[in-house]
């Protein structure tokens, strides 16, 4: 398909009551998004609203983007 990017969109197992657990879905994703860069792809993660929900000073595309490097797909909607 000649795409340089592999990504997830909603994380649907990591959210329950409209909360995603950030941590656990980075300790589980991390290893698949790292084979998929060792072959030479990028990996992106596709947010949503709840990712910059506020929680207390902080929210989750802040830990995303301190623990991660990874692609984002921004949903400006």
């Amino acid at each position: 398909m000649g795409a340089d990017v592999v990504g997830i969109g909603y994380p649907a197992g990591y959210v329950k009551d409209g909360d995603v657990d950030i941590e656990k879905l980075i300790e589980d994703v991390m290893p698949a998004a790292k084979k998929i860069q060792e072959a030479g792809l990028g990996f992106a993660y596709h947010n949503h609203d709840m990712e910059f929900r506020d929680k207390n000073g902080h929210c989750d595309m802040d830990v995303l983007y301190e623990k991660t490097n990874w692609y984002f797909t921004m949903d400006t909607g």
